[in-house]
């Protein structure tokens, strides 16, 4: 049986907070089968108050792992593209990884806590290759999550 199967098919919506940074907030949709994805309102760039950096990446899509019955790591990629003020950035796009680690509370979907990190990968290699080089590595975000719900809507289960 999978111990994490209570976190799928749930949308939360999570506050990540870089050190000495604003916050920035993100809608992650667990999905069944390992799958997840991730949008933030900082996507588009205009966000050095929220990450130090101003930056414009793409929908953050992955893969987790049920680590236990109370936490999820999740590995997540983008397209982190050019910028010129960004020095690794100028020349090329980048592919982007984000690692979650969520820990939620024993019988507890509705809430987590945790952290995201991001590094930059060269555009065209895997970024999950262990032997690949970051050329890149961003801050350590703490962060929360609730789920969202309301208005009625029940969530579908999988049977």
């Amino acid at each position: 049986m999978n111990q994490c199967a209570s976190y799928e098919n749930k949308i939360y919506q999570v506050t990540s907070m870089f050190p000495n940074y604003e916050p920035a907030y993100s809608i992650l949709t667990i999905l069944p089968y390992g799958f997840f994805y991730a949008i933030n309102n900082i996507a588009n760039g205009l966000n050095t108050a929220e990450m130090g950096i101003d930056i414009q990446f793409s929908t953050i899509v992955g893969y987790y792992e049920c680590v236990n019955g109370t936490t999820l790591h999740l590995s997540g990629f983008a397209y982190a593209y050019k910028s010129q003020n960004i020095a690794v950035m100028t020349t090329r796009d980048r592919s982007f990884l984000h690692e979650y680690y969520l820990y939620f509370p024993s019988n507890d979907s509705s809430k987590c806590t945790g952290q995201v990190s991001y590094t930059f990968f060269k555009l065209g290699t895997s970024p999950i290759d262990p032997q690949n080089q970051p050329i890149f590595s961003g801050l350590v975000a703490n962060l929360t999550c609730s789920m969202m719900n309301g208005r009625n809507y029940v969530w579908p289960t999988i049977n």
